[in-house]
């Protein structure tokens, strides 16, 4: 670090030299000085989060990827691009200081004492230690109390001294007359420890790293009970934006969507368990091509003592809303049997309506219909959503359907992509979501013939869901959603193999009578043979010669090859 703070000083003194002021001169070397930035997602999506850094915002430096992760030692204001862009961003934080060994408490308490901790936390005259977090693995300190001891007291030992050196510039009049204007809270500090050596950063984002939309909606507006249990929940864990934002990424959905443009179609967009419309909402950003982050929604950093404002602001006029030229060919539906997260699902298409910005001048802006143009048409419309439909570009509807079957007649018009987040993790809703896997999966294979499927993509939990659908899954994604390990499938367009096995529900005797036969005859029936290549579905039945060796064969009993 000693040439980066070399670097740092022949910046400085070239901007003395053209005249600029001390003051401005370091914060110019400041602001291009090199700073460790550690970028925070769940395990598993860290190649997906750099390759967006990297090829979608066009970060660079020194890169990094860690469990959970990806560090990047470059200036700070990749930092603040990287919080107003990134979509697979959960937190973001700052390297303080450099990396040292840490192998006992005196040492830790020292370097830290020597941490300039007043760029970060504002000191006021009561103590009051920051949120610390611990984690330590291999190394000498591993309890976290003599950890955050060492911390706390370093950072309370530099507040003292910079209160005696205000306390002895001051008048005690001024100094204790004068009330005290409250401060933001402290940001919450990370220690981590690794083989002894450790790392400290302070965090610049909430965790998990927010939405502009969810800062816009109008909580009036949503009703549903976040402790309640059941059908109303969908997924016992809900899907996060950044998970959300990475099955979009990795799904065909821009290709799809370029081809379905060149043939002069559309391409739907199918969430049939859409829950609060997190998985469309994400689609349609991407696809608009607005920022997820926004300057006034709240930003921790921006609340630090040390904070630029100057270069901050240059950074948020240098974003660009950039929609994708096919946009006007995409159209979204989202579906459910909960009338309550249908409810919540458009009041997030409405905040995310109000956040968005929009192109004021040029071709793009004439994608867009104005507030006033948008409030004068939706006045003829006796549709709540009508005013905010007609502010985006593509259309977008949320529609409450007791099953995914119910819609089929009219998402069959135009060639559709499903991509969604299947119920999982309730448990008192185990056999019930068995059902709805096993209802899916023969929807599927009865539309495939159908030929206007571009792609299935589900995101589950449960291996149940693979089993129980009867169809073949190639796993695209693996990682952790609230820590459970979830996988982002796609079906290949053919029934699994040795599929047959159907939950069924509870039988009265009469209806029971011929249960084995009817197992036997799923067992003969014929499956899916060769299916087209993705994006088109159109398997056909398969014969006997496409299916593999000893499946879809008449079989002879030992008895009749006795005869």
């Amino acid at each position: 670090m000693s040439g980066v703070a070399a670097f740092a000083g022949v910046v400085a003194r070239g901007a003395s030299a053209r005249g600029a002021s001390a003051a401005e001169a370091a914060a110019l070397a400041k602001a291009v000085q090199p700073r460790r930035l550690y970028f925070d997602t769940s395990p598993g999506l860290e190649p997906v989060l750099e390759r967006e850094l990297r090829d979608g915002l066009g970060l660079t430096g020194k890169w990094e990827i860690y469990k959970g992760g990806v560090a990047l030692e470059a200036p700070e204001s990749n930092l603040w691009h990287a919080i107003l862009q990134s979509r697979v961003l959960q937190g973001a934080r700052i390297g303080v200081g450099t990396p040292f060994h840490a192998g006992y408490e005196s040492t830790l308490k020292n370097y830290a004492a020597g941490v300039p901790w007043s760029e970060y936390i504002w000191f006021q005259t009561q103590a009051g230690a920051p949120p610390i977090k611990v984690t330590s693995e291999k190394s000498r300190l591993f309890h976290t109390d003599v950890i955050e001891r060492a911390i706390t007291e370093a950072i309370e030992s530099l507040r003292r001294n910079q209160l005696k050196r205000k306390l002895q510039q001051t008048e005690d009049g001024k100094f204790y007359g004068k009330p005290e204007t409250p401060k933001p809270p402290s940001p919450t500090v990370y220690v981590e420890l690794d083989a002894n050596e450790c790392k400290l950063s302070v965090s610049c984002t909430e965790k998990p790293h927010r939405r502009a939309y969810t800062c816009a909606v109008d909580s009036s507006e949503v009703e549903v009970d976040d402790d309640a249990e059941g059908p109303a929940k969908g997924s016992a864990w809900l899907l996060g934006e950044a998970h959300a934002a990475a099955c979009v990424l990795k799904s065909p959905m821009l290709r799809n969507l370029e081809q379905a443009a060149e043939a002069g179609h559309s391409l739907r967009v199918w969430d049939p368990f859409c829950g609060r419309g997190t998985m469309l909402l994400e689609a349609l950003g991407i696809a608009l091509g607005v920022p997820p982050g926004s300057p006034s929604q709240p930003l921790p950093f921006a609340e630090f003592p040390g904070f630029d404002e100057i270069r901050f602001g240059e950074v948020v006029r240098s974003l660009q809303v950039s929609p994708h030229p096919a946009i006007s060919h995409l159209s979204l539906l989202g579906s459910h049997d909960n009338a309550e997260l249908i409810q919540h699902a458009e009041a997030n298409l409405r905040g995310f309506v109000r956040a968005m910005p929009r192109p004021r001048t040029g071709p793009l802006s004439l994608m867009w219909k104005s507030a006033d143009a948008a409030e004068y048409e939706s006045r003829s419309s006796s549709d709540p959503m009508a005013d905010t439909r007609l502010r985006l570009p593509c259309p977008v509807s949320f529609r409450q359907a007791d099953s995914p079957a119910d819609l089929l007649d009219s998402v069959r018009s135009q060639p559709t992509m499903i991509l969604t987040n299947v119920p999982y993790g309730n448990k008192a809703d185990g056999r019930r979501d068995q059902r709805r896997y096993e209802e899916f999966g023969k929807m599927l294979k009865a539309e495939a013939e159908l030929g206007y499927l571009r792609g299935v993509f589900c995101l589950s939990a449960k291996e149940d869901f693979k089993r129980r659908t009867g169809l073949e899954w190639r796993t695209e994604l693996r990682f952790t959603c609230s820590g459970v390990p979830v996988e982002l499938l796609q079906w290949t367009g053919r029934a699994a193999a040795g599929a047959g096995y159907m939950f069924t529900a509870p039988r009265t005797p009469q209806a029971a009578a011929g249960a084995a036969d009817q197992k036997l005859a799923r067992r003969d029936e014929g499956k899916f043979g060769s299916a087209s290549a993705l994006p088109a579905f159109s398997p056909s039945r398969g014969s006997e010669a496409s299916l593999p060796a000893g499946r879809g064969r008449k079989t002879t009993s030992r008895k009749q090859s006795q005869q």
